[in-house]
């Protein structure tokens, strides 16, 4: 275990198969998140999808359960004023999307915790990509347009988590620059959450340590 989440965190991680085998007798969820700043624009040099990006509107509703069916979630963000950039090929078929929230907070229905957006931030969730286009520049493609709007709107800064044993995302998410700031520590027990959050050090050690598996 990283010396650097502290024994709490450390023991909880340690507990986790543990407590998500619970779920089954009691309504308990729990998991430990990290997260990720990335500070100024998105610097994307090239996108090799061949596809536009842009920010869509409750109109492309269709599309977009067409690509991930979950129309209910979907109607209550565009209710909420979230707000999502979506990835189409040449054609009109939604492939990617990512979902953010701007300040002042961000309510994790999951876990039932709130997450505070700084002012001049802009918070991402929710980014999912078909499998048959992981690897054609869709993820790149959208940090563009969000970075895009970012500028447009006088926003400086990207925040997000990564869950703590996504270790392929938190390899994608430092390649393009991100660094972690807080580790936050979720166990809900029905529709009860508790939180326990500390700051962290970016550092190359907790950088490798989540990046890869046989580092733990």
């Amino acid at each position: 275990m990283n010396p650097s989440l502290g024994s709490f965190n450390t023991r909880l991680i340690q507990l986790k198969p543990l407590l998500s085998s619970l779920k089954y007798i009691i309504p308990i969820k729990f998991d430990v998140h990290f997260f990720l700043r990335y500070k100024g624009y998105p610097q994307v040099t090239r996108i090799p999808f061949n596809g536009s990006f842009h920010e869509a509107s409750p109109g492309d509703l269709p599309r977009l359960v067409q690509c991930n069916p979950k129309r209910h979630r979907f109607e209550e963000r565009f209710r909420n004023q979230d707000r999502c950039f979506i990835a189409e090929t040449p054609s009109g078929s939604i492939v990617g999307y990512e979902w953010l929230s701007t300040p002042p907070f961000h309510y994790e229905q999951k876990y039932h915790y709130r997450i505070t957006i700084p002012e001049g931030s802009f918070y991402l969730y929710d980014a999912f990509i078909l499998p048959e286009y992981r690897i054609s520049g869709v993820w790149l493609g959208l940090k563009a347009a969000i970075g895009e709007a970012m500028q447009k709107e006088g926003k400086h800064t990207l925040i997000t988590y990564v869950s703590h044993n996504n270790h392929l995302s938190f390899r994608t998410h430092f390649r393009f620059g991100f660094r972690i700031y807080e580790c936050v520590s979720v166990l809900t027990l029905g529709s009860m959450g508790f939180t326990w959050r500390i700051p962290l050090e970016h550092s190359t050690e907790l950088v490798k340590w989540l990046s890869f598996p046989h580092s733990h």
